[in-house]
């Protein structure tokens, strides 16, 4: 981003698949802006939804018999993607003219069961609305031997920016920096003293058995605590 001669940072990811997904939604959230903007009445985080499908298409339809290593890299203008790929048709990829399907079955119906991604073909259209408002562009999805994704990253617009909001409020402040994930939680207890599974499924767009995982990492953490049992149960700051 700085020196395009070099990498500024870099990770090697060696790992089974939830680990990897983990690892590239980080690093892109430790490289990109996360964006203020409201979908309706409701605040969503552009930046982790692009990195949501950019992520899960990588490991979901990659073709895994080719040993072309796929690659995830953040400049200061794109997000950019090479991933080998098993070809059904050739060319550029529109929302409006693609037809979804399965090129690992078994690996996505895997993700969506444990809350990782959503129905077949939601990425293409997540993709093109939501990199519209957080670039003011259109994302560019090849397909070829080598599957191709590039995500702009020019300023938005000021209608659709602002600071990020303070992580904590009347509470103590954290100690460590928190996936955006957590931080909305946290943000969401701050304003609410509480949070339930049904809370964070809305606030974070995710199944409940994702929400039942991010607590339970922010519990190992020891930014959070849970109270009452099975359907009473709700969260609040440790």
């Amino acid at each position: 981003m700085d020196n395009t001669d070099r990498y500024d940072d870099r990770d090697d990811v060696r790992t089974n698949l939830i680990e990897a997904y983990d690892r590239l939604i980080s690093f892109i959230c430790k490289h990109t802006d996360d964006r203020f903007y409201l979908d309706g009445i409701q605040r969503v985080s552009v930046r982790s939804i692009i990195a949501r499908e950019i992520v899960s298409n990588m490991l979901m339809h990659r073709e895994y018999a080719n040993p072309f290593p796929a690659k995830l890299i953040i400049e200061k203008n794109r997000i950019y993607t090479e991933n080998a790929n098993k070809v059904y048709r050739y060319g550029q990829i529109k929302a409006d003219n693609f037809t979804p399907y399965p090129k690992n079955p078994i690996i996505a119906n895997f993700f969506a069961n444990i809350g990782r991604a959503d129905e077949l073909g939601s990425g293409v259209r997540n993709l093109y609305k939501y990199t519209k408002i957080y670039a003011g562009s259109d994302p560019v999805l090849f397909e070829d031997d080598i599957f191709k994704i590039e995500i702009p990253l020019e300023e938005a617009t000021e209608m659709q920016t602002a600071d990020k909001p303070p992580i904590t409020a009347d509470k103590p402040p954290i100690n460590f920096v928190l996936e955006e994930q957590e931080r909305l939680i946290v943000d969401y207890i701050n304003k609410h003293e509480a949070i339930t599974n049904a809370n964070a499924c809305e606030i974070l767009g995710v199944k409940p058995t994702r929400a039942k995982e991010i607590f339970r990492a922010m519990v190992d953490k020891n930014i959070i605590t849970a109270v009452g049992e099975r359907r009473m149960r709700k969260y609040i700051l440790k």
